[in-house]
């Protein structure tokens, strides 16, 4: 009888030729879907999704590869860390990692690295790592086709890496919902293009005072509680607006809730 894992694998080799983007530069979705198809159970439809996935939509390419990433100071890597032409170096770097050292050990050492430029990509480094992670047995080790998709997940993350406008290290008072309620609203026809979301934000009035108004947290487990609610309330107040964004101000919590759960609860606090 075939397993989740036997299912997961199965995709995975399947989608093992794609690299980090489809058309319009949105991102791969591919192997994402497939853990998510198994983890509903339904394990049998992940074959004719991935072919359907294949035929239907038109993959992008990995950059070519331009030089090796030396190590983990941040003196060696500065000029690759979100630069996406060098996603493909980061590719060889963290397949190199894991290699040599326990998965476990490479999601605490580079989330840490990451975190800051999580939004890059519209988030999908972060999920398609925190993605990667859920794929895994609950028993035993992952297998070289789900390390590499591991590999994929931080790569992405890496070459995409975007910081937002403010400084997350400076907390005030006011709450998230508060915060939110003070900025304005981007119409629909500044709505950003591919890569363009950050310069927007940046001009946005009192983008930055918001992220530096936030209380500092506690509770890391309840903040993302609070905060992937409160967004999806918005969502379903707000249907007059693409969705997109706003469902990865869910996500993307959600995705690092999965990394933080390697993490001692006082991390980030």
């Amino acid at each position: 009888m075939k397993t989740r894992q036997d299912a997961i694998n199965e995709g995975l080799d399947r989608l093992s030729d794609f690299g980090f983007t489809m058309e319009h530069f949105f991102s791969e979705h591919g192997p994402m879907v497939v853990e998510a198809i198994s983890d509903l159970g339904e394990i049998d439809e992940i074959t004719a999704w991935v072919e359907a996935y294949r035929r239907h939509r038109r993959h992008n390419p990995p950059p070519p590869p331009q030089k090796p990433i030396a190590g983990t100071r941040t003196d060696r890597f500065e000029g690759a860390l979100g630069n996406y032409k060098r996603s493909t170096d980061w590719l060889a770097f963290f397949r190199n990692e894991l290699s040599h050292n326990p998965w476990q050990k490479t999601i605490k050492l580079w989330t840490p690295i990451l975190m800051p430029g999580y939004f890059g990509g519209l988030t999908h480094g972060l999920i398609r790592t925190a993605y990667a992670v859920r794929s895994f047995p609950a028993e035993g080790k992952p297998s070289e086709l789900e390390l590499d998709e591991l590999a994929h997940g931080l790569a992405y993350w890496a070459g995409t890496y975007t910081e937002l406008p403010g400084n997350p290290d400076h907390h005030d008072g006011r709450s998230i919902r508060a915060v939110l309620q003070e900025l304005p609203r981007v119409e629909p026809g500044d709505a950003a293009g591919p890569g363009e979301g950050p310069k927007i934000l940046a001009e946005l009035s009192n983008f930055a005072d918001t992220v530096e108004s936030i209380p500092r947290i506690t509770n890391i487990d309840d903040a993302i509680s609070h905060h992937t609610a409160l967004f999806a309330r918005l969502l379903l107040s707000h249907l007059d607006v693409m969705p997109v964004p706003l469902v990865h101000c869910i996500t993307a919590p959600a995705a690092m809730r999965t990394l933080l759960s390697f993490f001692d609860e006082d991390f980030g606090a």
